[in-house]
């Protein structure tokens, strides 16, 4: 990780186990230094099985995705037998990394299905957010979605979460397609820049940023956690991982599960997580936390309305840029849910 040595994070997570240990009480009924009953030849006999390795890569190392961050860093993957390496790509190298099979999940559910619903054979199996984690926020002069009539607004890619947030709350505030400009500048940290540097009205960006922006004299102009019910984060897998590592989803789906209840119960876990991996103050991790909370999805299963919502705008933007099949989209071209409704097999 960025701006962390690898003492430093084994020590961090050393003592996050430590605390979870102490918290989940005494796991055996020999006291410790004292040999297990059976001796080392018993213990190797039962040793459990080697892990399943397994890359899941994420838009952007921040908030929204708190939930595989918190999964490997408690050891909720480990438990489920799963060694999880997270990388960072962008949407279209995630997508055709997908389809090669060199990374087994990417997290954007929103992205994913667009993706989906264009042809490329991936599919959501986990929806972690019921709402984008998405904030719009002005330049230093701007104070209402109604000013960037004329202004270009920093999103990271065309048809991602951050240019379909975009176009929702612009067009409920009255500022009709074409009117504006979206810029596609691919990171986080890039649309902060172009804010900063004055060449755009607007950024579009996570929570744990705006945050920090707001700070700077910039103010929040747009909300998605309040007015959309649509794709967040998630499992966005292929159809080829599908029917050749269903054990792997079925895993990964199940650590989710256990990631979100500790999400939605120990707000000191998370607000751990955020200080640790995106770099959070305390009072900022704290923050976060209070906004994403009545985000979350532990359920894994996509609300009715998340899904009628993902299918009325996701077919406006694809005719509007001529991609998309030629006919209704079905909730069963971007999604697989047989993973969290009970079958798998």
């Amino acid at each position: 990780m960025t701006g962390t040595s690898r003492t430093g994070r084994a020590a961090w997570l050393w003592c996050v186990l430590v605390v979870a240990a102490v918290a989940a009480g005494p796991s055996a009924p020999w006291s410790a230094g004292t040999p297990a009953p059976g001796g080392p030849a018993a213990q190797t006999a039962t040793a459990p099985p080697a892990l399943i390795r397994v890359t899941i890569a994420v838009p952007s190392v921040s908030d929204p995705f708190t939930d595989v961050y918190l999964a490997r860093d408690l050891g909720i993957f480990a438990r489920h037998r799963l060694d999880v390496q997270i990388v960072s790509m962008k949407p279209p190298t995630a997508f055709a990394a997908l389809q090669a099979g060199e990374i087994d999940f990417w997290t954007g559910a929103g992205s994913g299905a667009k993706a989906a619903e264009t042809g490329r054979p991936l599919r959501v199996v986990f929806l972690a957010s019921k709402a984008p984690v998405m904030l719009v926020v002005g330049a230093k002069d701007v104070t209402a979605l109604a000013q960037l009539r004329g202004g270009a607004v920093a999103v990271k890619a065309p048809l991602d979460t951050t240019s379909l947030v975009t176009e929702y709350l612009l067009r409920r505030a009255g500022v009709a397609p074409g009117s504006y400009t979206l810029l596609y500048v691919g990171t986080t940290g890039a649309q902060v820049g172009v804010l900063q540097k004055g060449l755009a009205a607007a950024a579009t960006v996570e929570v744990g940023p705006a945050l920090r922006l707001e700070k700077e004299g910039y103010k929040v102009i747009g909300n998605s956690l309040t007015t959309m019910r649509l794709f967040g984060a998630g499992l966005v897998t292929s159809l080829a991982e599908i029917r050749t590592k269903p054990d792997v989803i079925r895993r990964a789906v199940a650590a989710e599960r256990d990631a979100l209840r500790v999400i939605l119960t120990r707000k000191d876990a998370v607000v751990a997580v955020l200080q640790h991996d995106f770099h959070s103050s305390p009072s900022e991790a704290s923050q976060i936390y209070d906004l994403l909370k009545d985000t979350w999805n532990p359920t894994g299963i996509p609300p009715a309305e998340a899904v009628r919502t993902e299918i009325q705008l996701d077919t406006e933007v694809l005719q509007e840029s001529h991609a998309g099949p030629n006919r209704p989209l079905r909730e069963s071209d971007f999604t697989d849910l047989q993973f969290v409704q009970g079958g798998g097999g």
